[in-house]
């Protein structure tokens, strides 16, 4: 009996590392994706004072996308809407937005995960 109880337990470990790598895959192929969308706007016009780079956020349960330009300098509001990966144009107040994060950096030209 304690064998199979530790080859369940094996297996659902294995199980759930595959569903983790998926979710990875799934999400890099979207930022990706992403990039690609907003390649025109996203710029490094001067690095470390002004730059266009792409963020990911949780807004009511689904992931969006959105430009945000990082300007320690200038007086800017922030964006106010994104994209799913499905493509579904979200409307949003930045307060609301959960785990923002920076996906791909202009400057670098470099992704972020």
């Amino acid at each position: 009996m304690k064998r199979i109880s530790i080859l369940f337990a094996i297996a659902l470990l294995f199980t759930a590392c595959e569903k983790d790598q998926d979710d990875e895959s799934q999400a890099i192929e979207c930022t990706k994706k992403m990039k690609e969308r907003y390649q025109n706007e996203l710029e490094c016009r001067d690095e470390g004072f002004s730059a266009t780079h792409l963020f990911q956020a949780t807004y009511q349960g689904e992931i969006v996308y959105y430009l945000m330009l990082v300007c320690p300098s200038c007086d800017v509001i922030g964006p106010t809407e994104g994209v799913t990966c499905s493509g579904k144009k979200v409307t949003f107040n930045q307060d609301d937005l959960q785990e923002q994060k920076l996906v791909y950096n202009s400057c670098t030209k470099t992704y972020v995960e």
